[in-house]
């Protein structure tokens, strides 16, 4: 039980210190891509990191994934997002995108709490990501 308390809290301290997901926009629309071969891979990402999103949350709850790896494909396809916008508007679409799947995401985690299949760390692991896409959010929005 100790053991298990320390890898959740080891699992929330590195969601809480690790690096910013997407760097500060500057602003500036993205020129796009130098090459069409670029758009065409980014494009493959993103279909992919989707592809592996779905049925990821069923994979936590059962207990054969981490929460924190369903997080990170969550950030994953929104810096995927992200690298295919070109206007301020679709990158805040692509932040808001992220903002609601781990609104559900935390709100799943509390119902199983609530249901005795998951602990306050999962919830807080759940709540910090939220907040931190929600800093994003707004930071993008200030254009910083």
């Amino acid at each position: 039980m100790a053991q298990a308390l320390r890898f959740s809290v080891a699992l929330v301290i590195g969601v809480l210190a690790g690096p910013p997901l997407l760097a500060a926009p500057t602003g500036k629309e993205t020129p796009p891509p130098s090459s069409s071969r670029l758009r065409e891979l980014q494009r493959e990402r993103v279909k992919a990191l989707e592809e592996q999103l779905q049925g990821q949350f069923e994979r936590v709850k059962i207990g054969k994934d981490p929460l924190i790896q369903y997080i990170e494909a969550i950030r994953e396809l929104a810096e995927g997002e992200l690298d295919l916008a070109e206007t301020k508007e679709a990158r805040i679409a692509a932040v808001e995108k992220m903002v609601r799947e781990l609104t559900v995401c935390e709100e799943q985690m509390v119902q199983l709490q609530q249901a005795g299949l998951q602990t306050k760390q999962g919830i807080a692991q759940a709540k910090a990501a939220r907040l931190k896409a929600e800093v994003q959010l707004e930071k993008l929005k200030l254009g910083r």
